[in-house]
């Protein structure tokens, strides 16, 4: 951690029980990824502490929903499932302490593919966000999460205009955003990368 702050970075723990999640929130990490199984006390550290959490709700929804057919180690599987609820549970959690919830996904995981990745706004959905929260996630405080936030993952003057358009309002449901073809214009930085018709 002091390295990385040496260098003005931050440190990103992947933590998934109390301990180690306490441990890696005193140490002075920027974020924590997973997070899975949380209390009041470590949330409520991480919101004293301005540590974000990264629930990347999709790397166990992936393993829960594929994992058998797909040949992970039924152990895993099996850990999977007795901590199916765990996740979204301690998203909620930090997020109702006032904990900062970044969108992440762990992608390159197994079924877990780049790309994808609004399927975990979908996810963060289902949990308990709105819309416009999970989409927030993603955007102004991602961008906070990885020290961005200055430059990107909101619309303002001085940013990067880094923007999609879509076919569809993803406040009223969420999947559009998974639905490539509903993405009619991708810019970038201000320069229109995409342009389907728009």
């Amino acid at each position: 951690v002091e390295e990385a702050a040496a260098v003005g970075k931050g440190v990103a723990s992947h933590a998934h029980g109390t301990t180690g999640i306490r441990n890696a929130v005193v140490a002075g990490v920027r974020t924590i990824e997973h997070g899975t199984i949380m209390d009041e006390e470590v949330v409520a550290l991480m919101a004293e502490k301005g540590v974000f959490h990264v629930p990347t709700l999709v790397a166990s929804w992936s393993i829960l929903k594929h994992g058998r057919e797909g040949g992970i180690p039924e152990y895993a599987v099996a850990k999977a499932e007795q901590l199916a609820d765990y996740p979204a549970r301690s998203m909620m959690l930090s997020h109702r302490a006032g904990v900062k919830v970044a969108m992440g996904t762990d992608s390159g995981t197994p079924f877990n593919r780049h790309g994808s990745n609004a399927k975990e706004l979908e996810l963060m959905v289902e949990a308990g966000l709105k819309p416009m929260e999970a989409i927030t996630a993603a955007t102004k405080v991602g961008a906070e999460a990885v020290g961005l936030g200055g430059r990107t993952g909101t619309l303002q003057k001085g940013r990067w205009a880094d923007l999609i358009v879509v076919d569809g309002d993803p406040l009223g449901d969420i999947t559009v955003l998974q639905d490539r073809s509903r993405i009619k214009l991708v810019m970038k930085a201000g320069v229109v990368e995409v342009n389907r018709g728009l």
